[in-house]
């Protein structure tokens, strides 16, 4: 059998269903690289 590396890079895994896919996907046996935005102010958008 092939020895394959269970390897994936994941954006948006700090929304809701993104950590429950990310600790699913640890489970099993995934090796995870997450991408996620630096973190901003919020800002007030005048319209």
């Amino acid at each position: 059998m092939l020895d394959v590396n269970k390897k994936i890079l994941m954006t948006g895994a700090t929304s809701f269903v993104g950590t429950h896919l990310l600790h699913s996907l640890i489970k099993e046996g995934y090796s995870i690289i997450a991408l996620k935005r630096p973190i901003t102010e919020p800002t007030i958008i005048n319209t």
